[in-house]
């Protein structure tokens, strides 16, 4: 098997996520906490997105230092940054740069979504 290069990702069974679309409907949007903004063009967040049906306007990208000012009702996504303890709906992962390049690390990020949905679907 060749190793994936970050442009070459998708998601192998997108049957298996049939149905979470409906019930991660994040009302109050996604918050990506990194150390640099990244592009919400890449192919890796654009999957992210579309399975939590969010567009640009419900995505905030944001540094640590910033996180305090914003709700604490959105779904925050840690690119590699420490997590605040008074977070309580939150999708964990190595920075994007990894992410993209690490198929265990993906899997484990689908893993926690399908996790939130089944264990918090009142949450989203």
């Amino acid at each position: 098997m060749k190793p994936l290069r970050p442009n070459d990702w998708h998601l192998r069974y997108p049957g298996r996520l049939l149905g979470i679309h409906s019930v991660l409907a994040v009302q109050n949007g996604l918050v990506l906490l990194a150390d640099v903004a990244p592009s919400l063009e890449i192919p890796l967040l654009q999957d992210v997105f579309r399975l939590l049906r969010l567009t640009g306007t419900q995505i905030i990208c944001t540094t640590p230092e910033k996180l305090t000012t914003l709700s604490h009702q959105s779904l925050l996504w840690s690119l590699g940054v420490a997590i605040p303890s008074w977070t309580r709906r939150v999708l964990s992962s190595p920075p994007l740069a990894e992410l993209l390049n690490n198929s265990v690390a993906k899997r484990q990020l689908w893993q926690q979504i399908a996790y939130y949905v089944e264990y918090h679907p009142t949450d989203c």
